[in-house]
C-alpha cells in the first residue's frame, strides 16, 4: 500500500535567499586593490632663449606643466612693450640673450634669458583646457600714461598678470625693513588709470632674466625683473623643481640651482599686503 506523499517540514531559512558570491581563484583573491590612477598636470609650451658660455645664443622649447609657478617665469610683460637698453628702447619680443639694459637703479645689465608664452582668451578651448591646474585666460593689467606722475609711465604699458612694480614708500619700512619693495601690478588697479584688459585674441607675454636681478626700465616705470625666489626649492616638488630649472639652460654657468639667479634686488609683497599698504 503506498503511503500519502507528505512535504518536508520547511526550513527555517527558507524564502530568503543566499547572496551570489562569486567563486575567487587563489591568484584573484590575493591581488591587492588596483591605486587610483594620479591625476596628470595639463601642460602648454614654454619657449626662451638664452645666452651660452661660449657668447652664443641658444633656445629651449618645452611642454611643461600649465600651473601658475611655471607661468609666473614667462607672463610679465605684454609683446610691444618698450624695455630700456644701452641701444636705447627696445620692444621686449626683439630683445636678445646678451643685449645690455638699462635698469631703474640706474645700472646697466647684460640679458641672459628671455621667456615667452601664450595666453588665450576667455571661454577660448586652449583657456578650459588648462583652467583646472590654475592656469589663467589672457587677463592683462594696462597702465595708462603718467598714471604715476609726469612722464611715469611715458605712453600707455601694458603688463601680464605676474608684472610686479617697483615702489618707493616710507611705509614699507615696518613692512619688509626698507622703503622699497616689488608689488603685484594687479594690487595698483583702480578701475580708472590702471585696470584690467582682457584681449579678445591671443597674446604673447615674456619675461626677463638679467646677469643680477634689478628693475627693468619700462616707458618710466620700474618692473621686477625674473627671479623665482630663494625659497622656491622648499615650495616645489623636487620632480616639478628639477623641470622648472631646466627651462633656465643658462644657469649652470652661473652658479647652478637657484643660486644662479643670484640674490633678490627688493623684497616684495603679496597681493593683500600690498592692497593693505595702499589703503593705509
Amino acid at each position: 500500500m503506498t503511503q500519502p506523499h507528505r512535504p518536508y517540514p520547511p526550513r527555517p531559512d527558507a524564502g530568503v535567499r543566499a547572496p551570489l558570491v562569486p567563486s575567487l581563484s587563489p591568484a584573484t583573491a590575493l591581488k591587492p586593490e588596483r591605486r587610483p590612477l594620479r591625476a596628470m598636470p595639463l601642460a602648454r609650451r614654454y619657449e626662451a632663449s638664452y645666452l651660452m658660455a661660449n657668447g652664443d645664443i641658444g633656445s629651449v622649447s618645452r611642454l611643461a606643466p600649465a600651473m601658475p609657478m611655471f607661468e609666473q617665469a614667462f607672463a610679465a610683460i605684454a609683446r610691444g612693450t618698450l624695455v630700456a637698453t644701452t641701444q636705447g628702447p627696445v620692444a621686449v619680443q626683439d630683445l636678445l640673450p646678451g643685449d645690455i639694459l638699462v635698469t631703474a637703479e640706474g645700472d646697466s645689465s647684460a640679458l641672459l634669458w628671455t621667456g615667452q608664452i601664450t595666453l588665450y582668451p576667455a571661454g577660448s578651448a586652449e583657456t578650459e583646457r588648462t583652467a583646472s591646474q590654475g592656469s589663467e585666460a589672457a587677463r592683462l593689467t594696462r597702465i595708462m600714461a603718467e598714471s604715476f606722475g609726469m612722464g611715469r609711465p611715458l605712453a600707455d604699458v601694458v603688463l601680464g598678470p605676474h608684472a610686479r612694480l617697483l615702489r618707493r614708500d616710507p611705509k614699507l619700512v615696518p613692512i619688509v625693513g626698507r622703503d622699497s619693495a616689488y608689488l603685484p601690478v594687479r594690487a595698483l588697479q583702480d578701475g580708472e588709470r590702471i585696470f584690467e584688459v582682457a584681449p579678445a585674441t591671443p597674446v604673447s607675454v615674456h619675461h626677463l632674466v638679467l646677469a643680477n636681478q634689478a628693475t627693468l626700465s619700462a616707458g618710466g616705470i620700474g618692473i621686477e625683473s625674473f627671479h623665482p625666489g630663494e625659497n622656491l626649492a622648499t615650495m616645489m616638488d623636487p620632480q616639478l623643481l628639477h623641470l622648472f630649472l631646466s627651462l633656465f639652460p643658462h644657469l649652470p654657468d652661473h652658479g647652478g640651482g637657484i643660486a644662479g639667479f643670484g640674490a633678490e634686488a627688493h623684497p616684495r609683497l603679496t597681493r593683500f599686503e600690498a592692497e593693505d599698504l595702499l589703503v593705509a
